[in-house]
């Protein structure tokens, strides 16, 4: 038995495709996060607490701007600027240290 076909609306709005630079930033972005998470995870328990934490709020909110960023939300672009700013600031004040804590000596 074959089910019954269903067809779209005519007047349902089609998703616009995500330009390829976007998806490319996003990626590269992710993996990032990727890379950092793991690191954090594995250092954890040598990890202060509040590095630990201070961490996971950059991770949890760079994953929620990215993912607006995908879906088009009109705050996403000023929410990103926020957080490239951000991150930028933090790794000048905290990168050495903080690459130091989290992937050791390499």
């Amino acid at each position: 038995m074959k089910p019954p076909e269903v067809s779209r609306p005519q007047d349902e709005p089609k998703e616009p495709p995500t330009p390829r630079g976007l998806a490319a930033y996003v990626f590269v972005n992710f993996v990032l996060l990727l890379v950092l998470s793991a690191a954090a995870l594995g250092r954890a328990s040598t990890l202060p607490t509040a590095t630990f934490a201070a961490l996971a709020v950059v991770v949890a909110g760079s994953l929620v701007v990215l993912s607006a960023l995908l879906e088009g939300r009109p705050w996403a672009r000023f929410a990103e600027g926020a957080r490239v700013l951000a991150v930028l600031g933090l790794a000048a004040a905290f990168g050495a240290s903080l690459a130091g804590l989290l992937f050791g000596n390499l």
